[in-house]
């Protein structure tokens, strides 16, 4: 329950700030266009707001020894 929730926190966080963007863009009036990237926004809010801390930081790591594997110098704020 408490996965669902944080989901559909960040999810709505995600939905409303696109959705925000796009009206400041469109001056007022939202575009069809913007549609689909306001859903986007809000499934990958979703996603990342239902992730626990443990998974988060084990995607960050793979990612970065990745990265440092391929050549590229990592920043980190750890």
């Amino acid at each position: 329950a408490e996965k669902i929730a944080k989901g559909a926190y960040s999810g709505a966080i995600a939905g409303s700030t696109v959705a925000g963007i796009a009206l400041i863009a469109g001056q007022g009036f939202l575009n069809p266009v913007a549609i689909p990237f306001i859903a986007g926004a809000s499934l990958l809010g979703v996603g990342v707001g239902a992730m626990s801390t443990e998974e988060r930081e084990a995607r960050e790591n793979i990612l970065m020894q990745c990265l440092a594997k391929h050549g590229y110098t990592v920043y980190s704020p750890r």
